[in-house]
C-alpha cells in the first residue's frame, strides 16, 4: 500500500482563520447569542440588558465574545445562566 503524507500549510490556515469569511462565521452566531441574551435578561432598570455587547476581535484567529461590563453581571450569570442559555439561540 502506498504511503500518504499530509503537510499543513500553516500560513494558509492562519490566513483562513483571520479572513472575512471566518469573521462572518463567528459574527452571525454571535449576534443571535446577543439577541437571545437580551431577550432573557431580567429588566428592572434595563442597565444589564443595555450593557450586553458583541465584540469581534482577533487573537491568533477571529473570535466573537458576548458579555456585559456591569459589575453584577457575573452574579446574574451564576444565578440565572443568561449567556449560557443564550448559546442555544445560535
Amino acid at each position: 500500500m502506498a504511503r500518504v503524507t499530509f503537510k499543513v500549510d500553516r500560513r494558509a490556515v492562519r490566513r483562513l482563520l483571520n479572513s472575512r469569511t471566518a469573521e462572518r462565521a463567528v459574527t452571525d452566531p454571535g449576534e443571535r447569542v446577543l439577541a437571545g441574551a437580551r431577550a432573557a435578561a431580567p429588566v428592572r432598570t434595563g442597565r444589564y440588558r443595555n450593557s450586553l455587547r458583541l465584540e469581534v476581535g482577533r487573537t491568533d484567529r477571529v473570535v466573537a465574545r458576548v458579555g456585559s461590563d456591569v459589575e453584577y453581571a457575573v452574579y446574574l450569570e451564576a444565578e440565572l445562566g443568561i449567556l449560557s442559555r443564550a448559546l442555544r439561540w445560535r
